[in-house]
Formats: C-alpha cells, structure tokens, sequence
C-alpha cells in the first residue's frame, strides 16, 4: 500500500500554505460540483477533506491554489448534520460553486484531533488524478466517498486508528437530488465518478 504522510499538529488545523481556490465563487464563469463525502458507523475522525487543484493554467489570477471539499464529522469546533444516514453510514452532499476549468481531485486529508491531543493528519504519499470539468451554469458530479477506518500499531505495539480508505460509488442520482433540495437552481449534471483504483492509489476502492 502507498503509505500515508502523517502530520502531527500542536493546534487545531490551519489554512493550506498553498493559495485557495473559491468554493462559494459567484463570477459569471462559475460552474456548480456535487459531492458525496461520508464515513461507516465505525469509523470516526474530525473531518474529511478531498483536495482538488487546476489541471491546466487558466488566464487568470485564480489559476494554481487548492480547494478543499471538506465533511467535518466530529470536529470539536463544527459539525455537520447528515444528508444521508443509515445503520452503516452517514455523510453529507456538498454543492460547491468554483470558477470554470480542468480540475483534478489530487490527495485527501484525513484529519483526527482528539480533545486535550495534538492533531494527526493522514494523506496518500503519493498524489493521484481524479479529473473533472467546471463549466459555467453546468454541474460536475465527483461520486461518492465514505472513508472506511484502517487500523494499526503504535510503538508499543498497541492497536491504533491509521486514517481511512474510501469506498467510491456512483449515487449520482441520490446525491444530486440532495444537492438540488438545497439548491433548486441545479440542472442535469455530468457524471465524473472514477473507477477504483483510482489513479493506482490503493486507499480508493470499489464499494
């Protein structure tokens, strides 16, 4: 398995060192992007983060940075209250509005902070490409994504929450459905669910 970069924070987690790309932009370039992102009933870290960056340069001073495409399960700071539950998962749909473009999905942050302890962010060693295309007044669907808890050992040989791998699934019709409650402006939109493996990363999987 690609191993994970794991990050231990003394704070609660800061912003990217890298530029952000808007995810409430509202230009008249702006496309919209829907996303599944959830987790099984035993898996539990405080947020869930896909992260996506451009492709390709865009003419534009909003070209390079990152956006972030965040489900915050059980952040001691926020929480957010599931679209969809069941006896074996919950998670959100997350309707994002970026400026038009090629993107890419290309890591995910795993992030754990239990209370009174240093941060760990867990995140794929090496990047993958989960591509996608915004374009204006147009809806990009991404799939769905729930993490799945790996467990480990410590130094002491105990076991240990490791991060998460993601089940990918296509519930285009389910999530979008979600999306447009929120957000009746929402037309059809165009499916970008990736095939595990994706990118031949070994922590996207098939339901």
């Amino acid at each position: 398995m690609n191993r994970l970069v794991v990050l231990v924070l003394v704070a609660v987690l800061g912003g990217c060192a890298a530029p952000s790309i808007p995810t409430t932009y509202t230009g008249p370039d702006s496309g919209t992007v829907v996303v599944g992102i959830g987790a099984t009933s035993e898996t539990s870290y405080s947020s869930y983060t896909l992260l996506a960056r451009p492709r390709t340069p865009a003419p534009s001073e909003r070209a390079g940075g990152v956006a972030r495409l965040v489900f915050y399960q059980s952040n001691i700071f926020h929480k957010q209250k599931p679209d969809y539950q069941s006896d074996s998962e919950a998670g959100v749909v997350l309707v994002a509005s970026m400026p038009a473009g090629e993107y890419e999905v290309f890591n995910f942050e795993v992030f754990h902070h239990p209370f009174g302890s240093p941060g760990t962010i867990y995140s794929s060693q090496t990047p993958f490409s989960i591509p996608f295309t915004v374009k204006p007044g147009t809806t990009a669907y991404l799939g769905n994504f729930q993490a799945r808890n790996v467990r480990g050992r410590n130094l002491l040989n105990m076991p240990m929450n490791a991060g998460a791998i993601f089940a990918v699934s296509d519930r285009q019709t389910a999530d979008v459905a979600l999306a447009r409650a929120r957000r009746p402006s929402i037309s059809s939109s165009e499916n970008f669910t990736p095939r595990p493996p994706v990118g031949r990363s070994p922590f996207f999987v098939a339901p």
